[in-house]
């Protein structure tokens, strides 16, 4: 492919044509011929974002040797056609067979409005629990974002506070017009999801957890991915912390209460490994705070500990 572009006007794919391409492309879809025609007309950025999804996906499968001899013809099948393109292969073209990119994870965030939220944390002053709970769900969001595998971040919430931290962190948003509970925030946003068009795996983490761990996320998202639907039990072993699966169809969450019981008798499969100490801790009581405190509370929570443990105590060294 020569470095200026010879096509006539006439030929040229429209914007929209190739903004589709490049996406469909991005997130793994199978393309056909014309969609594969249209991305060898990319240029400037677009050949930019083109040779990045390429480079990743030379990292995935392409699952059987058929699948290759799919992918090997298809380029020489344009090849043929247009005599600008000399590239061997271009990984992300599939014909009749996937192309699997080793796709990034999209984490669902549900956040309860702070005021209503932690109930159990019995601090000092009532009023500090929904500063606590605004402050653990920004710790929480900081780490999710830098945590490797993650590609996205979606906050589930009706509260305008939380939307815009969001948002001010680079998260996206989903409105919970519907406020019918956890369950019915998260498939709301899974059915969002699923609209966008994204298909990579889809993990839900509960937005409680201040000590989290980027790289402890990581890993367990890396355990998550050898799986179809699988999840993470809370600290107590009663609870759960962390839902995902390959499809945001698949997702079926059952929180709340005893969840980890219902979770396996579902069908997914609980991880116990790794052991993964800061995705377990979720906080719902002055122990649990404790605890975090412990292992290392995030930049918005530290702060606000002496007060909320108050007079409960001395706080752990």
């Amino acid at each position: 492919m020569n470095g200026h572009d010879d096509t006539p006007a006439a030929d040229r794919p429209t914007a929209s044509a190739l903004r589709r391409a490049l996406k469909r492309a991005a997130n793994g879809v199978s393309l056909d011929m014309t969609e594969a025609a249209v991305l060898l007309q990319a240029r400037g950025p677009d050949l930019t974002a083109l040779t990045g999804t390429a480079a990743r996906t030379r990292d995935g499968t392409t699952g059987l040797s058929h699948h290759w001899l799919h992918h090997l013809r298809v380029p020489a099948g344009v090849q043929r056609r247009t005599g600008g393109f000399t590239e061997s292969a271009l990984p992300f073209i599939p014909a009749n067979a996937p192309v699997y990119v080793p796709a990034d994870w999209t984490v669902l965030l549900p956040v309860k409005p702070f005021h209503r939220a932690k109930s159990r944390l019995r601090c000092p002053d009532p009023g500090a629990r929904a500063a606590l709970a605004r402050a653990f769900f920004r710790d929480t969001l900081d780490a999710v974002l830098a945590a490797p595998g993650v590609g996205s971040v979606l906050v589930v919430t009706s509260d305008g506070e939380a939307a815009a931290d969001a948002r001010a962190a680079g998260a996206g948003t989903v409105p919970d017009r519907l406020s019918a509970g956890l369950n019915a925030a998260i498939s709301t946003a899974a059915a969002e999801v699923l609209a966008a068009g994204m298909c990579g795996p889809v993990a839900v983490l509960t937005a409680d957890l201040p000590a989290l761990r980027s790289a402890e996320l990581g890993e367990v998202l890396a355990a998550a991915a050898r799986h179809p639907r699988s999840f993470l039990a809370d600290q107590r072993r009663r609870g759960t912390t962390l839902l995902a699966a390959r499809r945001a169809q698949d997702l079926a969450p059952s929180f709340e209460d005893a969840s980890r019981a219902r979770h396996r008798r579902s069908g997914a499969y609980e991880l116990t490994d790794p052991a993964a100490l800061s995705v377990r801790l979720d906080v719902d009581t002055l122990d649990d705070l404790r605890a975090a405190h412990a292992l290392g509370t995030g930049r918005h929570t530290r702060p606000l500990i002496p007060d909320a443990l108050g007079g409960a105590g001395p706080l752990p060294g």
